[in-house]
């Protein structure tokens, strides 16, 4: 059982009438009877209220169907206020946030005011973190032009409000039977994936990982790597490093729930997933060579984590592997189906 424990404040400035500082205690426990205990031993010590089952958190909109065993999360309510912000509360709906093949430069248009598209990203951004790992890739790739954004990156953000707006019931569906999800695991597993010298101010590529649990996405990120690759094994390897990290993370907090048995059982190994073959084998063959001497030292610790078993990495084919989706903008049937897959859905 997991119990974060807040309590409140009582403070009292200048002499002044004091005033309370109150914070959310949240539980999680396997059994309905440890939450119910936990709660008696935090409201024996503490002022507290029991809010009772949760039904919207930090502007996620949660739902039980208890029958069918399944929860969901949708923003649509942030969506619709997103959307009455920025004036557009009837548009039509896109079918990708971004056009197939899209590249924003910094060289692309004139320069425009930071401020507002700043705002716009920034929304876009809370809603892709939380609920819409199909905002991800888009979301990144205009957060790298908001210091000086130009009036073509404008138009590509509104793109992508555009799509927002009219996916507004999507949401992430958790539960159900195992038969409806094709990548069902009761443990943690992570995809990987890159696209070699995506951004063309710098000529570097672009990663992306989607860790699942139960065949629903549960972590996600799309980001530009750090340093520039000159083959695409290379620029997979470095997504590997990314996907070991927090991998890493996944793997401690399935010990502290107590999915993946002891730290130093077979069970408690994360299972990732690349598609490309090369940077498998630099991962599973200790022998450098000369392909490989240029990438960075720190990122050798991929390599020592999968010797060291603590996580292990297999092939999947491109059209299974999820993280695609986060590297680049794709065809809309392709699109369409990798949300499917990562258990990302129309929920209304």
């Amino acid at each position: 059982m997991i119990v974060n424990l807040c309590s409140s404040l009582e403070i009292t400035i200048d002499n002044s009438t004091p005033f309370a500082w109150e914070l959310t205690s949240k539980v999680t426990a396997k059994q309905l009877e440890q939450v119910q205990q936990a709660k008696q031993e935090i409201m024996g010590h503490f002022r507290a209220r029991d809010l009772s089952e949760a039904s919207c958190y930090v502007g996620m909109e949660i739902s039980r169907d208890r029958a069918a065993r399944t929860l969901s999360i949708t923003q649509q309510r942030y969506t619709e206020g997103v959307l009455q912000k920025f004036s557009m509360p009837l548009c039509r709906g896109r079918r990708t946030p971004l056009a197939p093949g899209t590249q924003l430069s910094q060289q692309q248009g004139e320069q425009t005011g930071s401020s507002r598209y700043a705002e716009l990203v920034g929304c876009l951004q809370y809603a892709a973190q939380h609920t819409r790992p199909d905002l991800a890739h888009s979301v990144a790739l205009l957060s790298r032009f908001m210091a000086a954004p130009t009036d073509q990156h404008w138009v590509a953000a509104q793109g992508v409000l555009q799509f927002f707006g009219g996916s507004k019931s999507v949401g992430i569906l958790y539960g159900g039977e195992p038969s409806s999800r094709s990548n069902f695991s009761s443990q943690v597993v992570g995809f990987g994936d890159a696209s070699l010298g995506r951004c063309p101010d710098t000529g570097r590529s672009t990663e992306g990982y989607v860790f699942m649990l139960f065949g629903e996405s549960v972590g996600w990120k799309s980001k530009r790597q750090q340093c520039v690759t000159r083959s695409t094994a290379a620029s997979e390897y470095l997504a590997a490093a990314s996907l070991v990290a927090e991998a890493l993370w996944f793997r401690k907090l399935q010990q502290d729930l107590q999915m993946g048995g002891s730290s130093n059982s077979n069970s408690s190994k994360i299972q990732l997933y690349t598609d490309n073959a090369a940077a498998l084998s630099i991962l599973h063959n200790p022998i450098q060579t000369k392909g490989t001497k240029h990438i960075d030292l720190a990122y050798y610790f991929a390599r020592e984590r999968t010797q060291q078993q603590e996580v292990t990495f297999s092939h999947v084919s491109t059209e299974r592997n999820v993280a695609d989706i986060l590297t680049k903008p794709l065809q809309p049937e392709r699109f369409h189906s990798l949300l499917r897959m990562i258990g990302c859905v129309s929920l209304g």
